[in-house]
């Protein structure tokens, strides 16, 4: 008379105690992959929690595979995180809200990385999800960082095409090719905005400016501007937009090669630009022949990279 029936999740007991699963084993939406990671919730949690977290800007991409992420998770006891290379170890939430978890990514892969603010309780607040991109660091060679054209084979992007040769011609290394362009009928400025795209910032010590002529022809810029940009992808070059900024104002060129060099604090750039206005003569329309736009700094594989960032 003493046997008994119990009725759990799952699971029948005929004869004995009852039995449960441990609530520590159990996850949220067992049957979701993507929520295995996470203990599961004590009852009485409310089914929409306000509990949410802000997360402070992070590289992206990053070079080192175990990336630290901060943010702002007020009311929460801890942070938990999830990406492609498994769960994070949770953090605990300082008193002023802050946070700093580290998160193992994927190596040379895109993560999508699930951050979740917890309460003191156990309650689950709202999911924030983010990605990031890994890439293997550069290698540096060991020796001292040495200067280099890093504009060399970069990408060359402008509004306007070449009226002769190609554009290509501007950044392959070679002082015989010549791309020219033309515009500014009425003895109007031409206004021809030509762009080199880097790959990646690099601190500017030199840019030189080849032309297929000197004074004594017209082919060159007599007025021209250069411009960086810092930014990954900055646009046309327009001084008033706020993503790029003058370096140079040139209203006297005279042609053949013009070199700038600058001294610390360097400019900083990803995009480095030429706004074409006047030629070397006053003729009814513009006419450039650029030979090479050349970008000198420090060659990135021989700088040794940063140390990895960490929480304290």
């Amino acid at each position: 008379m003493g046997s008994r029936l119990c009725l759990g999740l799952g699971t029948v007991l005929l004869l004995g105690a009852c039995s449960a699963d441990n609530p520590e084993d159990r996850k949220f939406d067992a049957q979701a992959a993507k929520d295995l990671w996470r203990p599961d919730a004590p009852q009485g949690c409310p089914p929409a929690s306000s509990l949410q977290l802000t997360l402070d800007s992070f590289p992206d991409p990053t070079c080192h595979t175990l990336q630290p992420f901060r943010g702002k998770a007020p009311g929460a006891d801890r942070v938990v995180a999830h990406g492609g290379a498994g769960a994070a170890q949770p953090v605990t939430v300082a008193s002023d809200g802050s946070f700093c978890i580290e998160v193992l990514l994927v190596p040379d892969s895109l993560n999508t990385i699930t951050f979740s603010p917890v309460d003191s309780q156990g309650c689950p607040g709202q999911d924030l999800t983010r990605k990031i991109e890994h890439r293997s660091c550069e290698q540096p060679d060991g020796g001292a960082a040495v200067v280099v054209n890093v504009a060399k084979g970069a990408t060359v992007v402008s509004e306007s095409e070449p009226s002769k040769g190609q554009e290509t011609y501007l950044t392959d290394g070679n002082a015989s090719t010549v791309a020219e362009y033309s515009g500014g009928w009425g003895w109007t400025d031409a206004n021809i905005w030509i762009g080199v795209a880097l790959g990646q910032p690099v601190e500017v010590e030199k840019i030189v400016v080849s032309w297929d002529e000197d004074k004594s022809g017209c082919h060159y810029g007599r007025s021209y501007k250069i411009a960086v940009s810092a930014y990954s992808n900055p646009g046309q070059m327009d001084l008033n937009s706020g993503a790029w900024t003058q370096i140079e104002d040139i209203t006297a060129g005279d042609g053949a090669e013009d070199a700038f060099s600058y001294s610390h604090p360097l400019p900083l750039a990803q995009h480095v630009a030429l706004l074409l206005k006047k030629d070397g003569c006053n003729n009814w329309s513009e006419a450039f022949a650029l030979r090479e736009i050349e970008v000198w700094a420090k060659d990135p594989k021989t700088i040794p990279q940063p140390p990895a960032d960490r929480c304290p």
